[in-house]
């Protein structure tokens, strides 16, 4: 009964503290360019190891969860480089939405890709998939100039343009109408999910597919549900005992306090989720959600420990990495702690315009 209670008041601890971050994070001057400003992304494109310096060059500048278990036996594999991991999460994802590389940018399609970052998941589409047309768009001025610099140095033969700005307003100045728009890893930044929706619904051809990688936020989850649980809605009970409604919401904190840090995070519950994405897409729309926490949060929790036990990057990063995967592992747990769950959300759009979106319907 005490080690109970003592987890529970350390995980209290921990949120109280992870808020008082949170609001000195939001007291220190600001700008675009302070979007995941303790990170340093060349760090974590490292390889591993007790003299890696911080003056490295990677090869790769991935900025994302990664895929960490083994194509063929679906087992961890916990000694699996970071930017493998992150492109193999990166070939999952669009082969999930349905991309398929192309002979020649002249017969590709045509793909925006938002979030990209440093530009290293245009430099993968460009040189695995080959589109005729791509373009991309970040929030930061800074991954901008750097994608920029990254594109004109690799010569990849593909028309590549990058935009800069908010993803919803980029999309509603955009005229260019698109097969496939990409959200890898960055969907619950979005101010408004609603409103990137039906942006995103209204610059997709009729047929187009819309693919996000995306946190969900519940009440307690079991450890494993079949696929065709994720793909209605559905109501999941709070925990009955006590002690696990307290730790329950212990979790609900910790994902506040994520909420008001730079930039915000925005969890959305899954019951309504799906229906969102009905509304604005109609009755017509394929919806597929695929739960693929088990191949992301523990083996990213094990590399996030693996890396704050290592010489990359400086202490507070290291020491950072070191409490997220703390609570990463808690998520990949399920049960009373899996508040979090990550998913492949792929919506192929009605392939006749007269199909149109719910919204627009006034339904």
């Amino acid at each position: 009964m005490v080690a109970p209670l003592l987890r529970a008041a350390y995980a209290g601890l921990t949120a109280v503290l992870a808020y008082i971050v949170s609001l000195l994070s939001r007291l220190a001057p600001s700008s675009k360019d302070d979007v995941y400003r303790a990170l340093d992304h060349r760090a974590l494109n490292l390889p591993l190891s007790s003299d890696a310096g911080e003056d490295g060059v990677p090869e790769t500048e991935w900025m994302n969860m990664g895929w960490w278990t083994s194509v063929d036996e679906g087992e961890i594999v916990r000694d699996k480089p970071f930017p493998q991991a992150c492109e193999d999460l990166a070939r999952r994802f669009y082969s999930s939405a349905g991309l398929q590389p192309s002979a020649s940018p002249s017969n590709g399609p045509v793909v925006l890709d938002v979030g990209h970052g440093y530009g290293e998941s245009l430099l993968f589409l460009s040189r695995s998939y080959t589109p005729s047309q791509l373009d991309g768009i970040t929030y930061s001025p800074l991954e901008a100039s750097r994608a920029r610099q990254r594109l004109a140095e690799a010569k990849t033969g593909v028309p590549i343009t990058v935009m800069e700005g908010d993803a919803t307003a980029v999309l509603s100045r955009t005229s260019t109408k698109y097969d496939y728009i990409f959200a890898l890893d960055c969907a619950y930044h979005f101010p408004s999910m609603q409103a990137f929706l039906q942006a995103a619904q209204d610059r997709l051809k009729p047929g187009g597919t819309l693919a996000l990688f995306d946190l969900f936020m519940d009440e307690a989850y079991p450890s494993s549900k079949p696929a065709a649980w994720f793909k209605t809605d559905f109501r999941v009970d709070p925990p009955p005992q006590l002690r696990s409604r307290f730790s329950h919401y212990i979790n609900q904190a910790l994902i506040f306090c994520l909420s008001k840090s730079s930039p915000p995070v925005t969890l959305h519950p899954f019951p309504g989720y799906h229906s969102l994405l009905r509304r604005v897409f109609g009755s017509s729309a394929i919806i597929e959600i695929e739960d693929v926490t088990s191949n992301v949060f523990p083996g990213f929790s094990t590399y996030l420990a693996r890396f704050g036990a290592s010489q990359n990057g400086d202490r507070g990063m290291r020491f950072g990495m070191r409490l997220f995967s703390k609570l990463l592992a808690r998520w990949a747990k399920g049960g009373d702690g899996g508040l979090v769950r990550c998913g492949i959300v792929v919506i192929k759009k009605a392939a006749r315009a007269d199909e149109g979106n719910a919204l627009e319907n006034g339904e």
